[in-house]
């Protein structure tokens, strides 16, 4: 209910505002406007690989729709194939750690090993452990699983939606830059 009135009908005439009766009369097929039409940004995601690898093989199509954790493409890459065989070291290297501790444990319970012996073995082991949840966790971040032993790992959709852009080709490179 606001209401702006001018003191005098010349201002409103000056002004470009003319009033006239209401009439019923019908539409134009359109109505010509400056716009600018633009996709929700709380609804967009840019995917981007963690590490940077080759394209070797591209899931999707453009237009095409895709659920959360369908896969988008396929990275080949040397970062994660090294990250792939130092967790299977670290693996190897907790287990070795794990079973020193305990029977270092074991040695101190019967009296041969000494207090220090035992703590030097639960350093070790929280070292290799601390290690290994490390690789594991710049593994997860890549998108990489930890068996094999090959640099290949698969990008997925964070959200559904619909595919609006794909510069991914096979054979190009894809840095954490490249959307």
């Amino acid at each position: 209910g606001t209401r702006i009135r001018f003191r005098t009908p010349s201002i409103e005439g000056a002004a470009g505002i003319e009033t006239v009766p209401a009439t019923q009369d019908r539409m134009g097929v359109g109505v010509e406007t400056t716009a600018q039409i633009d996709f929700n940004r709380n609804s967009m995601a840019e995917v981007r690989s963690a590490v940077p690898g080759v394209v070797r093989e591209v899931s999707v199509e453009l237009g095409q729709r895709v659920a959360e954790g369908d896969v988008l493409f396929t990275l080949e890459s040397a970062h994660v194939g090294d990250l792939k065989a130092r967790w299977g070291a670290a693996r190897d290297r907790v287990a070795v750690a794990r079973s020193n501790l305990v029977r270092q444990r074991d040695l101190r319970g019967d009296g041969i090993a000494s207090e220090r012996q035992v703590e030097l073995a639960r350093q070790e082991f929280e070292a290799a452990d601390a290690e290994l949840r490390s690789i594991d966790q710049a593994l997860r971040m890549s998108g990489a699983s930890r068996g094999g032993r090959s640099g290949r790992f698969e990008v997925v959709a964070p959200i559904a939606g619909t595919v609006i852009r794909r510069p991914a080709i096979v054979g190009t490179f894809a840095g954490e830059s490249d959307s």
